[in-house]
């Protein structure tokens, strides 16, 4: 917008006098400043879970987690028990003892692991969106 009296431009926004005449500004109809929009959220806001819902996917967090446990230990010591009966090695008491150990082991941390993931990337309870 420009003065009316010296023609000088002015930023109505932030000024009511001309800096250079000190005019006052007198805004026409057409220079009425536009008016910003609302904020509005770029994503929905999600609420929180109550402590019962919360509760209940710690629970099944638990579980899942137990019961990969288990299942992820019996199929490596399965596997494993067969990959070394089909290769035909032949192994003391102590060294079969420290195989299946191990691949019990290794099998219930893995297992633990994959359900817990499971448990986590498809809780039973979800957070609304609102």
């Amino acid at each position: 917008m420009n003065c009316q009296s010296c023609n000088t431009k002015i930023d109505y926004r932030f000024l009511s006098n001309c800096t250079v005449c000190g005019c006052a500004v007198e805004p026409t109809e057409g220079s009425q400043p536009e008016l910003l929009p609302q904020f509005q959220p770029v994503e929905p806001v999600r609420k929180r879970l109550t402590w019962t819902k919360r509760l209940v996917n710690l629970g099944y967090l638990l579980v899942s987690s137990v019961a990969g446990l288990l299942i992820g230990s019996v199929v490596i010591m399965v596997g494993g028990v067969l990959i070394i009966k089909a290769v035909g090695v032949t192994m003391g008491c102590g060294t079969g003892s420290f195989v299946g150990f191990l691949m019990l082991h290794g099998g219930a941390f893995l297992g633990t692991i994959g359900g817990s993931a499971f448990a986590v990337k498809r809780p039973l309870c979800k957070t609304p969106t609102h």
